[in-house]
């Protein structure tokens, strides 16, 4: 979803000369934000602040990216590229010269993005939580990097100093991304967990005032990131089909809803006070989660990949005694190799899912490039369009009782992004 509204004023504010025609620029993101939701809430008072922007602006629905998930479609929007150029199609990367697992960050991104581009046009831009920002490179203005960011305890700004700032400032400031559970935390424990998503959009645009101001910008952007979380959470509250079966806690979101609301007035004030453009906008919708395909257990039964019972029972032993003395890894922690994961026998396997979310990434165990590779190069294409066609046929019935097929689409990447083999070996088959 995208709107966009032109919020200049009579502001007397003092600003370098900019080239004819271009006012300053302030991108809102809300992460994951979707009109099913939206809509209704505008419809029911809840949100009319964004209303009002609907009206007297010009808004549309946006086509996200394939996939359309948030590491690859904000990157695509900072680049302007897809994909297949920019590099980024998850959160996470799989080598196959080294069969690990690598979490995806700036180093990664293959191409020039707008606060580069806007930075040597001499133009001052400020990026307060955009995902995909972590490590900070250095930029004309100032940075805060994205939720992917390990934590307070690392490099987070440019310029470095800000860092210090911003913690003494807010003591409370945080990259986590918490839902709390406990036994019997009930509907108190589920309203502490909307009131610190709600400090969180008073923090975005507590920053964006602050910063703004100390820096100065021509292209702003801050980023709610847990408008998305909000909703992962809490979508049968939200859902016009489930949310009257606990009224309770769907009044608790829909008021999450308005308070994010009343920080989009907020922000629209302060373009206008600003003579700035105002743009919001998201990276990708959001919908009901009916079900989970474990496609490698697909793969497994084809007689494509192959498992280790020894190696996936102390992978198994280790998640366990992970979740029990909450020995977890931090987010987007040290890398692994994949079998430590799938427990993969490499001389036995064909075929595997290296990672996953709304869409799966297979890839071709294949001679001369994966370690131990079996796949012989002349039977690569037909090994793909063989996997393709199995795939395609898969069907199930959901819990209706109706025969749906689970994989809507399956791509070729160099179909998919117009890319060639044998330069984006990152890619998955």
């Amino acid at each position: 979803m995208f709107t966009g509204k032109n919020m200049t004023s009579s502001s007397t504010t003092t600003r370098r000369e900019l080239p004819a025609l271009l006012n300053r620029l302030l991108i809102v993101g809300l992460d994951g934000a979707t009109w099913e939701v939206l809509r209704p809430m505008m419809e029911r008072g809840l949100m009319p602040r964004l209303k009002q922007l609907v009206e007297t602006g010009t808004s549309g629905i946006l086509m996200s990216t394939i996939p359309p998930i948030t590491p690859a479609a904000w990157s695509t929007f900072m680049t302007g590229k897809g994909p297949g150029r920019h590099g980024i199609i998850d959160f996470e990367r799989y080598d196959p010269k080294t069969n690990e697992l690598r979490f995806n960050s700036t180093y990664e991104i293959r191409e020039r993005t707008i606060w580069q581009i806007l930075g040597e046009k001499g133009l001052q831009v400020g990026i307060i939580q955009v995902p995909m920002t972590y490590p900070p490179r250095p930029v004309n203005g100032f940075l805060i990097s994205g939720f992917e960011t390990p934590g307070t305890q690392v490099e987070f700004t440019w310029p470095p100093e800000l860092k210090d700032e911003i913690l003494r400032r807010w003591p409370a400031f945080s990259f986590s991304t918490r839902w709390r559970r406990k036994p019997f935390g009930g509907l108190a424990l589920f309203a502490e967990n909307l009131d610190y998503i709600r400090r969180s959009f008073d923090q975005g645009v507590e920053l964006t005032r602050y910063c703004g101001e100390k820096f100065g910008w021509d292209a702003l952007m801050v980023l709610f990131k847990l408008v998305d979380n909000l909703q992962h959470k809490t979508w049968k509250y939200l859902d016009s089909r489930t949310a009257h079966r606990d009224l309770a806690r769907s009044e608790l979101c829909t008021g999450c809803f308005a308070h994010l609301d009343r920080c989009l007035g907020q922000l629209a004030d302060y373009a206008r006070s600003r003579d700035a453009t105002l743009f919001i906008m998201s990276d990708h919708g959001h919908g009901s989660l009916d079900g989970k395909i474990q496609a490698n257990l697909l793969l497994r039964d084809w007689g494509y990949l192959a498992i280790d019972r020894a190696k996936q029972l102390q992978t198994r032993t280790e998640y366990l005694l992970h979740r029990w003395f909450r020995k977890k890894k931090g987010k987007f922690a040290s890398n692994d190799g994949i079998e430590h994961d799938l427990a993969i026998d490499w001389s036995g396997t064909r075929a595997f899912i290296a990672h996953a979310g709304m869409c799966g990434f297979l890839y071709i165990n294949l001679r001369g490039r994966q370690p131990e590779g079996i796949v012989e190069p002349n039977d690569y294409e037909h090994l793909r369009d063989e996997l393709i066609e199995r795939l395609l046929q898969v069907s199930i019935r959901n819990p209706a009782g109706e025969l749906v097929h689970p994989f809507a689409a399956v791509h070729k990447p160099e179909e998919l992004y117009g890319c060639r083999r044998d330069e984006y070996d990152w890619l998955p088959d």
